[in-house]
């Protein structure tokens, strides 16, 4: 998406001690994003 502009909010949480997180949870997306966030 070249020239595209757009922004995501996410949560997710986890222990940074030992580095394992929980899958990402979109909360919102703004303007021009990708369907498939994993692509970014």
């Amino acid at each position: 998406m070249p020239g595209s502009i757009g922004a995501v909010a996410f949560s997710r949480t986890g222990d940074p001690a030992i580095g394992e997180f929980g899958d990402a949870k979109l909360l919102r997306a703004y303007g021009n994003v990708p369907e498939d966030l994993s692509a970014l």
